[in-house]
Order: structure tokens, then sequence, then C-alpha cells
């Protein structure tokens, strides 16, 4: 599956916490940087990654 995020408006300097239910994600930018983050990079493994959102589009695609 594949998402794109962001908040509104896109000169936002806020930033929000999304949770995904998912084993890992690849977090993509709007120039093509990859990072995968993973279930327990926050500390507790529960089936749940969390990524930081901004004003600037990401690009989510969830790991089964």
């Amino acid at each position: 599956n594949l998402y794109v995020a962001w908040l509104d408006p896109l000169k936002t300097t806020a930033t929000r916490q999304m949770a995904l239910t998912a084993t890992s994600v690849i977090v993509r930018d709007v120039f093509g940087t990859a990072q995968t983050v993973t279930d327990a990079a926050d500390g507790a493994a529960d089936g749940k990654v969390h990524v930081t959102v901004a004003g600037r589009p990401i690009y989510l695609e969830i790991a089964k």
C-alpha cells in the first residue's frame, strides 16, 4: 500500500506524529530520498510504526 501524507498549509512549520499499523514503512520525501522506519524504532514493538509528518509531502510504502 502506498500513501501520501502532509500537513496543511504546505508552508507550516508544525509537525505531527502519524501511527500506521505495520511492521515497517519506507518513507520517501519529494526528492526520492528513502528511509525505512520499523515498528520497534520508537522503543515499543506494538505493531505500529510512527512517522513524523510536516508541511512537505512524504510517501509512505507500508510493508506487511
